[in-house]
C-alpha cells in the first residue's frame, strides 16, 4: 500500500471494535466447514479482529484462535474481553498493516476476512491477498467479504475510481476509502486460490422508503490455497 494511503486505524469509525457478537456469515462457515474434532487443530487469524467478536466466538468454539489489526486501541479491547472470559491473549494478538503480516509462511489453516480488504483501494488489494497467501498452509481457506457495487452505502459519497469511494455518509461516515465489488472482479482477485464459491447476498430495506429503498450488499469469497 502506498505510504499516504496508511492510515492511523484508530480514527476509522468504521472499524468494528465495537463489536460485541460474531457475524452471521462468519459463524456459518466456520461451524459449517469443521467438525468439532477438528477444531483445536484449526489454526484461524482473523484479518482485521477488532475486539474480538470473532475471536470470542472461536475460543468458544476450542478454534486455535489469533487476530491482527491496525489499531492498539482495537487490540486493547480484545485483549480485555478475551482474559475477563478466560482466554489466553499471550502471543494471539498482533498490531500490523496487511501488506506485512508478521507471521511464517504456511501458518495458517484459515484467514478470516470480514470487510478488511473493502478498506482499501482497488489497486491495493492484491498485494494484500498475496500475503494472505503467503501465511496460508497448503490447502488453507480463506473467507472473505467485500462490500458489493450493487449497496446504496456509495450513493451519497465521492467516486474516485475503479469502484472505490471516499466520503460516505451515515455510518460510514468517517470509513475514509472503501471499495465496492462484483463477481467478476472477485474472481480475477482471487485467481491465485481454488474458487470454492462466491455468494452475494443483498438486504434490502423496502418500507417506509419505498422509492430509494437501501440496500446492504456484500460479496462473499470461499476459497482454498492451491
Amino acid at each position: 500500500m502506498a505510504q499516504e494511503q496508511k492510515r492511523d486505524w484508530d480514527q476509522v469509525k468504521y472499524h468494528g471494535r465495537y463489536n460485541r457478537y460474531p457475524f452471521t456469515e462468519v459463524v456459518s462457515y466456520m461451524m459449517g466447514t469443521f467438525s468439532i474434532e477438528s477444531r483445536e487443530a484449526t489454526k484461524v487469524l482473523d484479518l482485521g479482529c477488532g475486539g474480538a467478536h470473532h475471536l470470542l466466538f472461536l475460543a468458544e468454539e476450542k478454534f486455535d484462535y489469533f487476530g491482527v489489526d491496525g489499531s492498539q486501541e482495537a487490540l486493547d479491547i480484545a485483549k480485555k474481553r478475551l482474559t475477563q472470559k478466560g482466554y489466553d491473549t499471550s502471543g494471539r494478538l498482533a498490531k500490523s498493516y496487511f501488506e506485512d503480516l508478521p507471521y511464517k509462511e504456511n501458518t495458517f489453516d484459515v484467514v478470516i476476512d470480514r470487510g478488511s480488504l473493502v478498506c482499501n483501494k482497488l489497486e491495493d488489494i492484491p498485494p494484500l491477498i498475496d500475503e494472505i497467501g503467503r501465511i496460508l498452509k497448503r490447502g488453507g481457506r480463506f473467507f472473505s467479504m467485500i462490500l458489493n457495487e450493487e449497496s446504496t452505502a456509495k450513493n451519497t459519497a465521492k467516486h474516485i475510481g475503479n469502484n472505490d469511494y471516499i466520503d460516505h455518509e451515515g455510518r460510514l461516515e468517517e470509513a475514509g476509502v472503501l471499495h465496492y465489488t462484483n463477481t467478476d472482479e472477485m474472481k480475477a482477485l482471487f485467481s491465485a486460490f481454488s474458487i470454492d464459491s462466491i455468494e452475494h447476498i443483498t438486504k434490502k430495506m423496502v418500507y417506509p422508503n419505498i422509492e430509494k429503498p437501501s440496500i446492504d450488499s456484500w460479496s462473499i469469497m470461499k476459497c482454498r490455497k492451491p
